[in-house]
């Protein structure tokens, strides 16, 4: 709708298409002269690979979960509310998994969080997502990746069992992960 000062009264009528196409294109000018050229074209694309949503990666902090609140919300009941975080560092993609129940795989591995490489499959509930971008750079060293790391859920575990003694190997009854602490 525009709206139109004739003889100190406002009258509405509608756009026409050529119209709005001008003012989009106007519009889209306005916003890549105040943004960095880096952020104004896509940074990757998340592709469904089994039917759901697909997304263009215009933000480099984004939410998966089953919240309305999240980015990519999912209906999987398998998916937590908040169950994981995209993002761009670097010129790479990095996934975290928020602690979710049912964990958060790429290439079929499960992770806590880690670098995820152009043309990955990232796993959430029976969702799954084909991740393409092009880096511009090498990728990330190994020591970066964490992966392996415990989560907090693993670390609440143990301080759930009551485990202060640490002179023996503790493991961690999870598909992931098994801990062993030195006493120093």
């Amino acid at each position: 709708m525009f709206d139109r000062l004739t003889s100190g009264t406002v009258t509405r009528r509608v756009a026409t298409p050529a119209e709005l196409a001008a003012l989009s294109e106007e519009l889209m000018r306005e916003i890549e002269m105040q943004v960095p050229a880096r952020t104004v074209g896509p940074l990757g694309f998340l592709i469904s690979s089994n039917g759901g949503p697909s997304l263009v990666l215009r933000k480099e902090t984004l939410t998966i979960g089953r919240s309305e609140t999240c980015d990519l919300p999912l209906t999987d009941r398998r998916v937590s509310t908040r169950h994981c975080l995209l993002e761009f560092i670097n010129d790479f993609w990095w996934i975290t998994d928020l602690d979710s129940l049912n964990g958060t795989t790429v290439n079929g591995r499960r992770c806590h969080r880690t670098y995820v490489p152009p043309s990955a499959i990232i796993g959430v509930g029976k969702s799954r997502f084909r991740l393409e971008y092009k880096p511009t750079g090498a990728p990330p060293a190994p020591e970066d990746d964490v992966s392996g790391l415990p989560s907090v859920r693993d670390l609440s575990e143990l301080a759930r069992l009551g485990n202060t003694s640490y002179d023996e190997p503790v493991e961690v009854y999870s598909s992931r992960t098994t801990l062993d602490i030195d006493a120093d």
